[in-house]
């Protein structure tokens, strides 16, 4: 299980096996019931909130490669966020760039890769 705080400390992303194949769920910090995210009999794995607490990101093979995915947190249809590879992701501080790795277990090559994120609309 892989476990993240959103940055207003306001909620937890984690990923579990409790319904079979390893999903996606959303609770708040305070206390409750979670809310599965992801609804697909692929693995997600390894979520992160963007900056703003919009957006959770996480990794699924889902396309047929692993590949980072991000899903608005109140729901919605997940959208592909790489295409060469990707796993583990962060937003940047800025929420300008989302940095991610492509290893996993010695079988992909090492280093972390950067690619920037559309612009975001002034509220």
């Amino acid at each position: 299980m892989t476990v993240a705080w959103s940055f207003d400390s306001a909620y937890l992303v984690f990923s579990s096996a409790a319904e079979g194949n390893t999903d996606v769920y959303l609770i708040p910090a305070k206390g409750g019931f979670p809310t599965r995210v992801t609804h697909t009999s692929d693995d997600e794995r390894y979520p992160s909130f963007s900056r703003d607490g919009r957006w959770i990101y996480f990794s699924s093979r889902r396309s047929g490669s692993d590949q980072v995915w991000r899903v608005a947190r109140k729901g919605g249809a997940p959208v592909q966020m790489t295409a060469n590879g990707g796993i583990d992701a962060q937003e940047s501080m800025d929420g300008r760039f989302l940095y991610f790795t492509k290893a996993l277990f010695n079988v992909a090559p090492h280093g972390i890769w950067r690619k920037p994120l559309p612009h975001r609309k002034a509220t």
